[in-house]
């Protein structure tokens, strides 16, 4: 969930209209300059799905409403950029791009985007027609799940089989051909993964025209919540697969840091020297252990919402479009860092969660071919909450505010600690 409140970036000393930058400006402008005919929903209704922030550059706003299924991008550049930006805009979606002068933005409005081929989810019968076609239902409805600007736009389908049964699927458009990449690996590993109780979406169709992956429902079991037992011994499973298509996943960990400095540096100057004292801290720890030597097959984004129980004692695994070769403590470090950031959203004490992960080390080593060690995944954890979740927080507007980068700054160098006395003690 996206913070409303995006009052945090009006340091940026380039994009010097952020300073009046909130979720109200963005909807009056919206009122004033984008034809009311081209909305299906009231502009108040409209919130912030998603961002995408580089400091002095431009800011990528994703609006969606829960009213509509029309959503609208903004681009908020330094004003130096706006005109060559607009005149770009409307040669492409004249009727579909407008200038919020007042905000240095230009705006797309559905069906536009930038990168992304909304066409054809705005023509339902195009759609209907390929659905009928590749997947041999008839459309009924289409309900937006998810939006991210120059990324991808996801959508649940709802439709009726000859026998007047109802289908569930999703449909994912993406600005690239990941999705072609993704639908191999997903096919290459159903047959697996069934065997090992793990589902994933079964039925999947890539229509490379249309960078349109379509795939099956994976029904969540709601009346329970994902034991470490299933979750750990899930990724364990998921490890233990091959996969000829999937990449090599690359790590730049100088890089990823020096993101994050200069994140903190434009939008929360004041907290930039305790920030950069636990980066030093995180690199060193990385540098001085061992990296870890047994690269398996990773799901790229573990965590409580890709991974959910379903019904029987299976496990459900979904949003595959990071699977690579890389390093099980890095799955492992995602999932904590998740947790420990949901704790914190619901005011929660996140200790708990630091405290459980060597019980969950212990499962998933009960069931992994491989063995992780428990200071290792420590570490890799505390790069996440400073490189990751600080970096991903603030570029993508889900921390707004000092308190919640120092949380995980705090948590990191408790990693740290942790990941030392597991070296020299007993386990914690």
């Amino acid at each position: 969930m996206v913070n409303d409140d995006l009052s945090m970036f009006s340091a940026d000393p380039v994009l010097t209209s952020l300073q009046d930058l909130s979720i109200e400006n963005l909807r009056s402008g919206i009122l004033k300059c984008v034809p009311p005919q081209l909305l299906d929903a009231p502009v108040p209704s409209y919130d912030v799905s998603n961002l995408r922030y580089s400091p002095g550059k431009k800011m990528v706003v994703g609006l969606t409403s829960d009213i509509g299924q029309k959503p609208i991008s903004l681009r908020i550049f330094p004003r130096n950029n706006l005109e060559d930006r607009l005149a770009k805009a409307q040669r492409v979606h004249p009727d579909h791009s407008f200038l919020m002068d007042s905000m240095n933005a230009i705006a797309w409005v559905f069906p536009a985007e930038r990168k992304i081929n909304l066409d054809l989810v705005a023509n339902h019968a195009r759609l209907a027609q390929l659905l009928r076609r590749h997947r041999g239902y008839e459309l009924c409805d289409v309900e937006l799940m998810h939006f991210v600007p120059e990324h991808t736009y996801t959508a649940r389908v709802i439709g009726t089989k000859s026998d007047g049964s109802l289908v569930r699927e999703y449909i994912k458009i993406f600005a690239d051909d990941q999705g072609e990449v993704t639908s191999r690996i997903m096919a290459e590993l159903v047959p697996k993964l069934c065997d090992a109780r793990i589902q994933i979406p079964d039925d999947i169709s890539y229509l490379p025209a249309h960078r349109l992956l379509i795939q099956s429902e994976v029904l969540r079991d709601s009346s329970r919540t994902l034991s470490y037992r299933a979750a750990a011994s899930a990724l364990a499973t998921f490890h233990g697969q091959s996969v000829d298509v999937a990449p090599q996943r690359t790590e730049d960990i100088d890089s990823d840091h020096a993101t994050v400095l200069e994140l903190v540096a434009s939008v929360l100057p004041d907290e930039l020297p305790v920030v950069r004292a636990a980066s030093i801290a995180v690199q060193k720890a990385l540098a001085e252990s061992p990296p870890p030597t047994n690269t398996v097959l990773v799901h790229g984004d573990a965590h409580l919402g890709n991974l959910f129980p379903v019904a029987g004692s299976d496990v459900g695994v979904i949003d595959l479009d990071q699977v690579a070769w890389g390093w099980a403590e890095d799955d492992l470090a995602s999932f904590f860092a998740f947790t420990i950031w949901l704790r914190l959203r619901k005011k929660q004490d996140p200790q708990l969660a630091l405290r459980d992960l060597p019980h969950f080390v212990t499962i998933y080593n009960r069931y992994a071919e491989n063995p992780v060690i428990v200071s290792t995944v420590y570490r890799r954890l505390a790069n996440k909450l400073v490189a990751e979740r600080v970096r991903r927080g603030i570029a993508r507007g889900k921390i707004s505010s000092a308190a919640q980068i120092l949380d995980f700054v705090r948590i990191a160098e408790q990693c740290l600690a942790a990941a030392r006395h597991a070296e020299l003690g007993p386990t914690l």
